[in-house]
């Protein structure tokens, strides 16, 4: 059995709500080509932490749900403890 300190981790609230991709602009490559690549967001129903990604069709792909806070800040905060 794996040991860990699971029993001692402080839980945490925070709270932020779903977000679309959001649109950019067209890049041009190094080549002179331009290209719209697609912006992270929404809810991915079919990838999971932990899955595979080779063989995905896709860029950009996050697993789960993507989400923020309209506010900067708060969304910075958010982010910090998401990713803990």
């Amino acid at each position: 059995m794996i040991k860990t300190n699971k029993d001692k981790v402080v839980k945490w609230s925070v709270q932020g709500k779903i977000h679309h991709p959001l649109a950019s602009s067209y890049k041009v490559t190094h080549e002179g080509k331009p290209v719209i690549l697609p912006s992270t967001g929404g809810i991915s129903y079919n990838v999971k932490v932990g899955d595979c990604v080779y063989g995905l069709a896709g860029d950009h792909i996050e697993p789960g749900v993507s989400i923020r806070n309209e506010d900067n800040r708060e969304s910075n905060a958010l982010m910090t403890f998401f990713h803990v």
